[in-house]
């Protein structure tokens, strides 16, 4: 249920009472509403419409508690409810339905913490009336307990504040396990940024990227054409786009095969779908899932699209988003090992709808997969020793944060 609807129904059980006495009233032939009935209608709607405004607020900065998993800057509090909170309001329409009139100003909001917990107070000019009866209130106060408090999903660890990390073993359809890392990037946290390798960098391995760039996770990116029997050279191009801080230095058709993520400079994500500026971008070779289901050709053997190589067993990397708009996901398999010989496509998208991705590509794979943390020692996991040198790869800033979860 989406936050209009949880708050409707919020204060739904607030209206409950007003209009259950309007429905008997109005059942009964030989009840007329007196003046002082009315009156109770009206001061019960009152109180209902103060909860609706402050259970607004609640389901507001819980939402955005969901996004961030860290919130302990008063103004971050303010300039999301700035941006969300008159959403949940939606005009007052529960109450215009209801035959109430309801004019209102636009509402000034200050946040402040005490301790744990979080103060909101909201300046919120309203007038509520209804035939002869008026009433008008402003100032409203709401508190949540214990708001800076860190809750991430089970199984992860906070490694950066706007960075959660995992690592599970997958039981495939063979019924041998395959290691693999989880990596979740909190797109709305002011700390996020990403950087996608820059144009004439040369070929080089995640760890160096990460190292070279100050980034604090760096994962391989997209192929490039690599003539069998050859040897590494210094210099390649990459199969898709690419772009890096607005420099778009590889431009691909769109029917080229390539589904390139896109990346604003604010952190606005797409897959497939270009935007009017591109900032960031890199491509993957095979969308895995689609709005929340793994892809046809993908997951059925029998699709006309489906190849081969998507039931392979390697290494895998792989980049997805959540339905929200809100997280990036990412999956890294081990692979090519005598007791682990990795993931097909169909095994990793499962991965990645497990770890709420809507949305995923698979990126490069095999002997290029890499995952770097900075916190984590550096290398955590690449296919080849050391780690192959690869085209490009996607940087992710993170920002440190000490913190003990409960």
């Amino acid at each position: 249920m989406d936050k209009r609807g949880m708050t409707s129904a919020f204060v739904i059980i607030g209206l409950l009472l007003v209009f259950i006495v309007a429905f008997i009233i109005t059942l009964d032939p030989n009840s007329l509403r007196n003046e002082g009935e009315e009156a109770v209608l009206f001061t019960q709607t009152k109180e209902s419409l103060k909860d609706y405004v402050t259970g607004c607020v609640h389901f507001t900065v819980l939402e955005l508690k969901e996004k961030l998993w860290v919130v302990d800057d008063p103004e971050l509090v303010e300039d999301y409810l700035k941006d969300h909170y008159m959403d949940c309001i939606d005009d007052f329409k529960t109450f215009k339905e209801k035959e109430y009139n309801v004019n209102y100003q636009t509402p000034a909001y200050e946040a402040e913490f005490i301790g744990n917990n979080l103060f909101v107070y909201l300046d919120f000019p309203i007038e509520l009336s209804k035939a002869e009866q008026k009433t008008s209130f402003e100032a409203f106060e709401h508190r949540e307990l214990d708001y800076k408090k860190v809750e991430i999903p089970e199984g992860f660890e906070m490694i950066y504040r706007n960075i959660i990390y995992k690592e599970d073993d997958y039981i495939t359809e063979e019924g041998f396990p395959v290691h693999y890392y989880v990596v979740k990037i909190a797109l709305r946290d002011p700390g996020t940024s990403f950087l996608v390798t820059p144009h004439q960098t040369g070929l080089q391995p995640a760890i160096d990227f990460q190292r070279q760039q100050r980034v604090q996770i760096a994962i391989n990116g997209d192929q490039w054409p690599w003539p069998p029997g050859t040897v590494y050279s210094s210099n390649a191009d990459v199969a898709g786009l690419a772009a890096s801080l607005g420099d778009l230095y590889a431009e691909r058709p769109e029917d080229s095969g390539e589904v390139p993520i896109f990346i604003s400079e604010d952190n606005e994500v797409s897959i497939g779908k270009r935007p009017n500026v591109v900032y960031n971008a890199i491509s993957g070779s095979t969308t895995l899932v689609v709005k929340g289901d793994v892809n046809a050709k993908v997951k059925d053997k029998g699709h006309p699209d489906h190849k081969d190589g998507y039931e392979t067993r390697r290494p895998r990397t792989s980049i997805g988003l959540d339905e929200e708009n809100e997280h990036l996901v990412l999956v890294i398999s081990v692979g090519d090992t005598g007791d682990m010989p990795g993931l097909n496509f169909r095994e990793l998208a499962y991965i990645l709808l497990e770890n709420q991705a809507s949305h995923a590509i698979n990126m490069d794979g095999g002997g290029s997969s890499s995952l770097i943390i900075e916190n984590k020692g550096g290398i955590v996991y690449t296919a080849e020793l050391g780690g192959r040198p690869v085209a490009n790869h996607l940087g992710i800033y993170g920002t440190p944060y000490s913190v003990t979860t409960g």
